[in-house]
């Protein structure tokens, strides 16, 4: 399947493969103590900015549903006793597109992740 911009699944693994192996490295020499992974409402959350012909556009879940699974492989890879953030926008200030309370509701997924 194609998804936005004419970038197939294999870009969206590849991507999630990159998150989780560069927090593995990045734990090791800097012994940091944080893993921020930013969300991008435009690009991959908001219905007007992710519009996608794959399981990762459409609805709600579907456009959550890659950032969940990047914050369950780097959570993979991240030990337990360290944070894992992820920074979100609350809205987008566009008509139609990300809202205070999809944000919300984002959250409530990723507290369970």
């Amino acid at each position: 399947m194609v998804g936005r911009a004419g970038r197939g699944l294999a870009a969206d693994h590849g991507f999630r493969a990159r998150a989780r192996h560069a927090d593995r490295r990045a734990t090791r020499p800097c012994r940091t103590q944080g893993v921020d992974v930013p969300a991008r409402p435009r690009e991959r959350l908001d219905p007007g900015g992710g519009r996608r012909l794959d399981r990762y556009g459409g609805g709600f879940d579907n456009r959550v549903r890659l950032l969940l699974e990047v914050v369950d492989a780097v959570r993979g890879a991240w030990p337990a006793e360290r944070p894992l953030l992820v920074r979100v926008s609350a809205t987008d200030w566009v008509d139609g597109g990300w809202t205070p309370e999809e944000t919300v509701d984002l959250a409530r997924l990723l507290h369970g992740a």
